[in-house]
């Protein structure tokens, strides 16, 4: 990152934290300590945008989630009891984003993106209460069927082998 960039991001970076203890300051932001996490994924999103990094969108994207998901219930707003499943999904999130950004060099962040993202999605259904069957069971009886999927396509893919 060249030094226009550098000082740029620590502009952005001064600004932000300036602006968030300015309205701290007058009592604006209750539980102002909460949003410290999102202001640090902000820094690694505008890392990214500044520095051109892509790998920073990982970091910056789970912990920004995470700090508005903490703002939120350290508020009272959202009830962590229900909306825990959010930590699974940030990571799920923050895969597919960097894949969204640069699909050609990062088609590898599609398959952790996908199969967090489902998972955190599943919990946050199963946290709300929304299904109506036992999906501890079905998975149970039903997971092997994945194995013997997987398996077939490796074999079905002559190309990959020697």
């Amino acid at each position: 990152m060249g030094n226009e960039r550098l000082l740029s991001l620590t502009g952005v970076i001064l600004v932000l934290a300036g602006i968030v203890w300015f309205i701290a300051g007058w009592g604006l932001l209750p539980n102002w300590g909460a949003v410290i996490p999102f202001f640090v994924g902000l820094v690694f999103l505008a890392y990214y945008l500044f520095g051109s990094q892509n790998w920073a969108i990982i970091p910056g994207m789970i912990v920004a989630w995470v700090g508005v998901a903490v703002y939120l219930a350290a508020s009272g707003w959202v009830p962590m009891g229900l909306f825990w499943p959010i930590f699974v999904l940030a990571p799920g999130i923050a895969f597919l984003s960097i894949f969204v950004v640069s699909p050609s060099h990062n088609r590898w962040a599609v398959y952790p993106g996908t199969i967090i993202s489902l998972t955190g999605f599943a919990m946050f259904g199963l946290s709300l209460g929304t299904y109506f069957v036992d999906l501890g069971w079905l998975f149970a009886q039903w997971w092997p069927l994945v194995l013997i999927l997987i398996g077939v396509l490796v074999l079905l893919r002559p190309e990959q082998r020697n």
